[in-house]
């Protein structure tokens, strides 16, 4: 019953654009219709959208020393860049301040990474302030150049080495993605069967929730967030074989937009752990553990043909 995503999410969305990590491989889609649009074999290890809408990917493939940056552009052109970091395990990238700014996790530390003048450039190593946590990979970027990552409670992360500490004393954080106007969405697990608790809340004070939302008999195994609205998928496990799964989408308004049953052949061999969720303020996608896409209307909860 607590199983849930731990890793960097391996889907992410951009307008009508889906972005996929498979394998090697990193795959676009078209969001009104799921259909593939174009695959590279990049070997990413992390990914994500820059400012510009660029799409930006980490690489250090295992034969390779160092790792390279690519930069696909809005015209599909690939840039590619040689990375000054050394090859490391469990990356995840995040964009920075501006459409050349990024971060680079690269095990037990944050690089910020800049793209200019034809190569990339990176700044001193900060230390991942809860490398063993197991949560460490859920960190949100914010429109200042700083970070959030959960440790025991928030951490706000600047460049310079700057730092702010929030505690959250009573609260169990699972699950932490950023929201707007300098907020976070996080799960709570009162009990250990799971999370089953939803707040909206400042992050500089988030204790102070703006909103709560109980799923209760579910439990939270996904957490993603886009422009206005967050999205869960919940799991409710009513016998050794019986799982139910639900996908939900809540508004920063406090209200539930809509949920939906996850497909009965999509769900049969649905995993927590292998799986990725997404939403902007059009789409919701999920990745399955073999690749596999279903989406919805983020407004309406319509499935995507």
């Amino acid at each position: 019953m607590t199983a849930w995503q731990r890793r960097a999410s391996a889907v992410a969305l951009r307008g009508d654009v889906v972005a996929q990590v498979a394998g090697t491989e990193l795959r676009t889609y078209d969001a009104r219709t799921l259909s593939p649009t174009e695959t590279r074999d990049l070997a990413p290890n992390g990914f994500c959208f820059a400012q510009d809408g660029a799409l930006v990917v980490y690489s250090h493939p295992a034969s390779s020393p160092a790792g390279s940056v690519y930069r696909i552009g809005a015209s599909r052109n690939l840039e590619t860049f040689a990375s000054p970091l050394l090859r490391s395990a469990g990356t995840v990238l995040l964009p920075g301040r501006t459409a050349a700014q990024f971060f680079v996790v690269l095990e037990d530390l944050i690089f910020p990474i800049t793209i200019a003048d034809g190569r990339v450039e990176a700044g001193q190593g900060l230390l991942h302030p809860a490398p063993n946590q197991h949560n460490r990979d859920q960190l949100v970027a914010r429109d200042d150049g700083s970070f959030i990552v959960p440790v025991g409670g928030l951490r706000v992360l600047w460049p310079d080495g700057t730092e702010k500490s929030f505690a959250m004393t009573g609260r169990w954080l699972m699950h932490l993605v950023g929201a707007s106007d300098d907020r976070v969405w996080y799960s709570h697990a009162p009990a250990s069967a799971g999370a089953t608790q939803l707040f909206l809340a400042k992050a500089l004070s988030p204790l102070a929730e703006e909103h709560m939302f109980d799923v209760s008999p579910l439990r939270i195994s996904h957490l993603a967030s886009g422009k206005g609205a967050a999205a869960v998928i919940g799991l409710e496990l009513r016998g050794v074989d019986d799982v139910r799964w639900e996908l939900i989408v809540f508004g920063e308004d406090g209200k539930e937009r809509w949920r939906t049953a996850l497909p009965e052949a999509f769900a049969r061999r649905f995993s927590p752990g292998s799986s990725s969720l997404a939403i902007n303020e059009k789409w919701v996608v999920i990745s399955r553990y073999d690749s596999t896409l279903v989406g919805w209307d983020a407004v309406t909860g319509k499935p995507i043909a």
